[in-house]
């Protein structure tokens, strides 16, 4: 919800992945890390930076803060029950941790953390967002200048060329009149959104979309639900799936399985629940 989903699977999967490799029955241990890229997804939908389609579709629209949250709270409210419920079937086993001294970088956390409050500010228009891009740019550039060097180019190259795809679709008539006969109603818009996520990714499934269709929040709970499913269905996704690929390679098909299995499902009910709702 804070960290938005990249950086929280950036962060914790590789966190949990050390810890769990000592256990031998590595299906559990796949399992949570399914989870884990999904709980990511699902926990971002709440606050307006936690992902980027939440920023582009809150500042597009101009929504209302109070009427956002009352969105995305149902995203997150349901998504934990299903979570919390989803865990009891993980088979509880003990992990014994050798600690070990490190020395809390203190002033490295207290400047990160004020280069996040600086993005945030930039989110509510508390900054200008251009400003707030600059402030932490540069201070990264000279401060931490490595980061720039340990950016996967790769990856992002490849959801550039999904905004060039966007951009290209959104130039043709016939797909344009199509677009405005699809998303006239909460039901469409939301299962339309959902789909086009699986194809093309939850962001520029956003962006393709939002011209096109005045319901906001289906729009807004689609491309969130829609982050679940396929891998390319949100760059989160994909995010976990390379670090399953560095840190345990062998185990890569026993993860796609999982992975398909509990976003399947996990797309399904959400699915079907918001459907509902309309």
């Amino acid at each position: 919800m804070f960290l938005t989903n990249d950086v929280a699977i950036l962060t914790l999967l590789p966190i949990y992945l050390r810890l769990t490799k000592i256990i031998d029955n590595r299906q559990p241990v796949l399992l949570g890390t399914v989870y884990i890229i999904a709980a990511a997804n699902l926990g971002s939908s709440f606050f307006p930076f936690g992902n980027p389609q939440n920023l582009f579709l809150y500042s597009y629209y101009h929504i209302p803060l109070l009427k956002f949250f009352s969105a995305t709270s149902l995203i997150a409210i349901s998504s934990l029950i299903l979570l919390m419920i989803s865990i009891q079937f993980i088979p509880k086993e003990p992990i014994r941790i050798t600690l070990t001294d490190n020395q809390f970088d203190r002033p490295k956390a207290v400047g990160f953390g004020v280069l996040m409050l600086i993005m945030i500010g930039g989110v509510f228009g508390l900054i200008d967002y251009f400003l707030a891009l600059a402030i932490v740019a540069i201070i990264v550039l000279f401060w931490q200048p490595q980061l720039f060097k340990n950016v996967d180019y790769r990856l992002l190259a490849t959801f550039a060329f999904f905004f060039v795809i966007v951009g290209n679709l959104s130039q043709s008539e016939s797909i344009i009149t199509w677009l405005q006969s699809i998303f006239t109603n909460y039901e469409n818009t939301l299962l339309g959104s959902i789909l086009t996520s699986q194809v093309i990714s939850n962001v520029p499934a956003a962006i393709l979309l939002a011209p096109f269709t005045k319901y906001h929040q289906s729009l807004l709970l689609g491309v969130n639900i829609g982050g679940l499913g396929t891998l390319i269905a949100s760059l989160a996704n994909l995010i976990g799936y390379k670090i399953i690929r560095i840190q345990v390679p062998s185990e890569r098909k026993l993860f796609l399985r999982n992975f398909y299995l509990v976003n399947g499902i996990f797309l399904l009910l959400l699915t079907l629940s918001f459907s509902l709702i309309s």
